[in-house]
């Protein structure tokens, strides 16, 4: 969500050239793994938020994600009526075999008809499925599209597949699924800075977490392009570059040589459609936007004042097995505990102050102790004693050791799992297992 107001800046500018601009998102807009039960209420308010700012971006579509089905059916037709931006899924289909959600749109954009076809990816969690969304099932996406994109191209000048299926799927959507001018995809963390062409289908997608913005401009000189192929925006001004450049070096033959061979690559080019992509990472370059700033740090604020008011919870002190809180270690291991509060762990709380993202469920899990875990820390019930990364963090719960510690052990040495559930390529890329815990825990000291 950080990345909502570099997002905003760039669409902006994109806007301001004058283009005809279609913006749209390939899926998991509002969870990035399942939701707890826990996690429900906090996730509906973020994805009212993320709904607001992509209405102030220009969205006019958005495929449904797997992992967004799981916010329930409910509530993901009440934002969808809440808003303009179209939610499309031609494969969630309904215990009649109905599509859910609006199978595909038809914009203009400058005059253009473009249909848009969402599909989504059958890869979910069934069990969870059943719990949120019971009644509710993922149908084949190709066998689906092969269906609809037919209808579609009568009804527009370029169809687009806005899937979250993933990028090999997407490759095999384009072999199966003649009549796809384009698909934008999601699902998978595929770099696509220059679009892959399939079968006559250009492929291209956005980047996890917004982290990039995929940009596809394409020329168009007319409404029907059936059959002429793609031109690679770069290749053609490299022919031009070369062409110009062995004009430059003297006379020559018609057809001869290097040149006639780029002259008679340009021509055959220069009757194709061409098209310019790109994958623009919305590095620190991109000023925040100030309106989609102030929302988000306004909501963070919310989160804060409102922790722990609605649903206090009980006293966990009498539950047997329960979170202890560092404190607890201190009486026999001094020498770890000394060393502990001398790293970033023990402080971590605070790294989140500066963006007033100390409540927000985005942020908090990875700097805190036993997050939404029975007797953990949770917004509704925010022990102060477990802020930070604490030893119970990695080695467990601590109340059995610490009532008997000859008889309950803890986990000495976490597994590597266990620290890359926050120190993931995403957030550390630069995390080694080996190297890397014993700048947190010292194992020599008692």
């Amino acid at each position: 969500m950080g990345g909502l107001p570099r997002r905003a800046t760039f669409i902006h500018q994109e806007e301001r050239e004058g283009i005809p601009i279609l913006v749209l998102d390939s899926g998991n807009i509002f969870a990035e793994k399942p939701l707890s039960n826990a996690a429900l209420e906090p996730a509906l308010k973020k994805a009212e938020l993320i709904l607001r700012a992509m209405e102030m971006m220009d969205y006019r579509a958005a495929a449904v994600g797997e992992l967004d089905l799981y916010l329930g059916e409910k509530n993901l037709k009440r934002l969808a009526a809440s808003t303009s931006i179209r939610f499309l899924s031609a494969n969630i289909k309904n215990s009649a075999g109905k599509p859910v959600f609006d199978p595909w749109a038809v914009f203009d954009v400058g005059g253009t008809k473009i249909g848009v076809l969402g599909l989504t990816s059958r890869q979910v969690n069934v069990d969870l499925m059943e719990r949120r969304v019971p009644g509710i099932w993922v149908d084949d996406p190709i066998r689906i599209a092969s269906r609809i994109v037919p209808e579609l191209e009568r009804k527009s000048d370029l169809v687009i597949a806005l899937t979250n299926i993933g990028f090999p799927k997407d490759r095999e959507l384009a072999k199966a699924v003649k009549g796809i001018d384009v698909i934008v995809g999601g699902k998978s963390r595929t770099w696509i800075k220059n679009p892959r062409e399939e079968s006559g289908t250009l492929i291209t997608s956005g980047y996890f977490q917004g982290r990039a913005v995929g940009k596809l401009l394409l020329h168009l000189a007319g409404p029907d392009r059936s059959g002429r192929g793609w031109a690679s925006g770069p290749r053609i001004d490299f022919l031009r570059k070369r062409i110009s450049s062995e004009k430059d070096r003297g006379p020559a033959s018609p057809g001869s040589g290097q040149a006639g061979g780029f002259r008679k690559e340009l021509t055959k080019l220069d009757k194709m459609t061409r098209y310019d992509g790109d994958m623009v990472s919305l590095a620190s370059s991109f000023m925040d936007d100030p309106k989609i700033a102030t929302m988000i740090r306004d909501y963070r604020r919310g989160l804060k004042e409102t922790a722990g008011k609605a649903n206090p919870g009980g006293d966990v002190t009498d539950t047997e097995i329960r979170y202890t809180g560092s404190d607890s270690c201190l009486d026999c291991h001094r020498g770890r505990y000394a060393f502990w509060k001398g790293t970033p762990h023990s402080t971590a709380i605070q790294s989140l102050a500066p963006k007033d993202a100390e409540a927000d469920p985005d942020c908090i899990p990875c700097h805190v102790t036993g997050y939404l875990r029975p007797t953990g820390y949770a917004p509704a019930r925010p022990r102060k004693d477990l802020l930070g990364v604490q030893c119970e963090a990695c080695h467990g719960m601590g109340s059995l050791h610490v009532s008997s510690p000859g008889l309950y052990h803890m986990v000495k040495i976490p597994k590597a799992s266990v620290c890359r559930t926050c120190h993931t390529g995403a957030r550390d890329d630069d995390f080694n297992y080996i190297r890397d815990r014993g700048l947190v825990c010292s194992e020599e000291l008692n």
